[in-house]
């Protein structure tokens, strides 16, 4: 980064202030550069969002996400109730297989009173 790039003034609480600091400290750079690093390093799945296993050609609706320290992060899709009326098991699957397909319109729930999981994470 040079001098002459722009600047911003935020406001933060002392508990993620001193996070994005203890984070810039392991990976030995400033602040600044952690918290660019920790902006740019976009989620390549949008939650909510349809997608379609390019191998497979598995359907479903993008739930989880998880990131591995291998880089081989994975997307839990989880698939439309069959004919019937029965609900389906959601699958997850590297992210670099999947397309979105702009099928639907990205799904937003408000999880504020009732945050949880209703699946657990991939076992490696």
């Amino acid at each position: 980064m040079k001098q002459s790039d722009p600047q911003l003034k935020i406001r933060m609480p002392l508990e993620l202030k001193e996070k994005i600091e203890a984070g810039a400290r392991q990976n030995n750079r400033s602040v600044t550069s952690e918290v660019v690093a920790l902006l740019s390093d976009e989620c390549p799945i949008i939650l909510g969002v349809e997608y379609i296993d390019r191998i497979t050609g598995f359907r479903g609706i993008a739930t989880g996400f998880c990131t591995y320290i291998s880089g081989c992060n994975q997307a839990l899709l989880s698939p439309p109730v069959s004919p019937d009326g029965a609900l389906r098991d959601a699958a997850w699957f590297d992210a670099q297989r999947l397309e979105q397909t702009g099928g639907f319109p990205p799904i937003k729930l408000d999880n504020g009173a009732t945050p949880g999981c209703d699946k657990p994470a991939p076992i490696r």
